[in-house]
């Protein structure tokens, strides 16, 4: 998505200007997700066959960070969207196939994350803290 995105900025022309801050959006954006959503994410195939050890309270901080900043990740999604009808605008009057498949991918793609993923990355941080609280309840006399 991003190279898509600094490829229009770097064609110059109308869209090159609104290229440039959406793809400055997105870069900051896209960084958060894989630093933040995507480790809880990837604990999920080990919390649903109950695969779960104490080094995996390390990824604690990454679900506890997308909770408290659920909101800012949800305003950054609003940001990109006004930044992609920006784009879409700069375009007109008749924007590339291209961009419109494009720009309606990236809106899917943000409505999945607030859906799915970031709840998912925020439950399966809290399913960790009670499966290991479980585990530690067990082993004390």
């Amino acid at each position: 998505m991003l190279q898509f995105v600094n490829r229009l900025a770097s064609e110059g022309g109308g869209t090159a200007d609104a290229a440039s801050r959406l793809a400055r959006l997105l870069e900051t954006h896209f960084h958060k997700e894989e630093t933040f959503a995507a480790p809880p994410l990837g604990m999920l195939p080990r919390l649903a066959r109950g695969s779960v050890n104490p080094g995996m309270a390390a990824d604690l901080v990454h679900s506890d960070w997308l909770r408290q900043n659920i909101d800012t990740m949800l305003a950054e999604h609003r940001m990109i969207a006004a930044a992609l009808e920006e784009l879409l605008r700069a375009a007109m009057p008749a924007p590339q196939a291209e961009l419109v498949t494009f720009a309606e991918t990236l809106l899917n793609h943000s409505r999945l994350e607030e859906e799915v993923f970031y709840p998912a990355a925020i439950v399966a941080g809290e399913y960790l803290k009670v499966l290991l609280g479980e585990r530690a309840a067990l082993a004390a006399p």
